[in-house]
């Protein structure tokens, strides 16, 4: 069932649930119908479709923040050490992990404006984004929206009248939940003569009259293994938000395994939408950024068509990331609680009807997960620690215990050629990076 406007438009990913939010408006539908104005044909040389896709993705993340606790700022004045992280991203050619430093902060396009806010787990997020849709938002949150209007969705109450007093509740409610199945049985049968995807030759297990409220779905992940895609499928029927996320991080830390996990200086980031394409046994490649067409019946996901990225980098981050059990490192950051219940995040990933046959020499295109990964900082500065300790060491001793107080050059030579040997590993990192791509 397709919603649209009144204008006859399709209705792909506003929130219907709201009645549209023009009886009584929230802060998001506000959000939702400003995107849409400036997705006009008016603000097409001033606003790309890309920085659209980026307004529309940010929805979720600032739906639920008090409108008048968002900050915005047209000119920033980047510190000393912003601009340390600045170089040394610029240096290495990689995006990395700060923390428990803040991110980095890049300066800001012409144009553009940065939105500043604190999410509900006390983490402080910003957001570059145009500078048209900034001082709209400004606007907006000069207007009062009451915490029922904000945030809770209004009551909606049904006459009796609706209801025909002969009829009981429970079956109607079983013939409609009978009429439904029966219509996404329809929904879910492909036609014998044209096979989904069989103009460009791929390969698809035929099927029919999938019920697709008891088929399980499965969505697939991709992790780098050096020069190996390895995948995972994982089963996700019935699953909420808080439960595929803990399923993701077992998978992950079960493909890239126990010594990269312990010993490398990569760290989860976050993940992309990706098109594989497996060309032979187990050998699968990523062909880049990508989605299933709306109108392919094997794969599930709302809304149609789907948003790019359908969810944020910083979202999948901070689910990966949950907190579920106290530990030591509840000290050193504020815990994000799980959203168990809550369907939200995985409504939008796409999930396939049946699973794949790695195994074999069929040829096939799918989409799924690729797990990005950054370095971590924290882990670099140990290395980088680990190294100059025992060279240092022997500087102290040299000095303090030794009888040499005052011989300072001889006493830092270890010191100093450990140190000139990580400046030329450093040095060589782009080059090596490029041999490598």
């Amino acid at each position: 069932m397709q919603y649209v406007t009144a204008s006859g438009k399709p209705k792909h990913w506003s929130n219907i649930a709201d009645g549209g939010g023009f009886v009584h408006p929230t802060f998001k539908s506000k959000l939702v119908r400003l995107i849409e104005r400036l997705s006009g044909p008016e603000y097409a040389d001033s606003i790309p479709s890309s920085s659209i896709s980026k307004l529309k993705t940010l929805v979720p993340e600032i739906e639920d923040i008090n409108p008048s606790q968002i900050d915005v700022s047209y000119e920033e004045e980047l510190g000393l050490l912003n601009r340390l992280k600045g170089a040394i991203e610029d240096l290495s050619g990689e995006n990395w992990d700060w923390w428990p430093l803040k991110p980095r902060m890049r300066p800001l396009s012409p144009g553009s404006a940065r939105l500043h806010w604190r999410c509900s787990c006390g983490e402080e997020s910003w957001e570059e984004v145009s500078a048209i849709f900034a001082r709209e938002l400004q606007h907006l949150s000069k207007q009062t929206f009451t915490p029922s209007t904000a945030h809770n969705p209004p009551s909606v109450q049904v006459s009796s009248t609706l209801i025909p007093q002969n009829v009981d509740v429970g079956e109607g409610l079983m013939a409609f939940t009978a009429q439904s199945s029966s219509s996404i049985r329809q929904a879910a049968t492909f036609p014998a003569d044209n096979p989904p995807m069989a103009s460009i030759g791929v390969t698809i297990p035929s099927v029919t009259n999938v019920n697709t409220t008891d088929t399980a779905k499965y969505i697939f992940l991709g992790v780098t293994a050096g020069d190996d895609l390895l995948l995972a499928q994982m089963e996700v029927h019935n699953h909420d938000d808080d439960r595929f996320f803990q399923v993701l991080r077992e998978n992950y830390h079960r493909l890239r395994g126990v010594f990269r996990e312990w010993l490398g200086i990569w760290k989860f980031s976050h993940c992309d939408f990706v098109k594989f394409e497996k060309s032979g046994d187990n050998e699968i490649v990523s062909r880049g950024p990508g989605i299933p067409d709306e109108n392919n019946t094997m794969y599930h996901y709302t809304p149609k068509p789907a948003l790019m990225p359908p969810i944020s980098d910083r979202t999948f981050r901070h689910r990966f990331y949950t907190c579920r059990r106290r530990s030591l490192f509840c000290y050193f950051h504020k815990c994000r609680r799980p959203c168990r219940g809550s369907r939200e995040a995985l409504d939008r990933i796409p999930k396939r009807i049946w699973r794949l046959e790695e195994e074999g020499n069929a040829w096939e295109l799918f989409w799924g997960l690729h797990a990005v990964e950054r370095i971590s900082v924290l882990k670099t500065a140990a290395y980088h620690l680990i190294v100059l300790l025992p060279s240092f060491i022997f500087w102290f001793l040299w000095l303090f215990d030794w009888g040499h107080s005052g011989d300072l050059q001889n006493g830092s030579i270890l010191f100093l050629c450990s140190l000139g040997l990580m400046s030329t590993v450093w040095s060589w990192f782009p080059l090596l990076k490029k041999q490598v791509l």
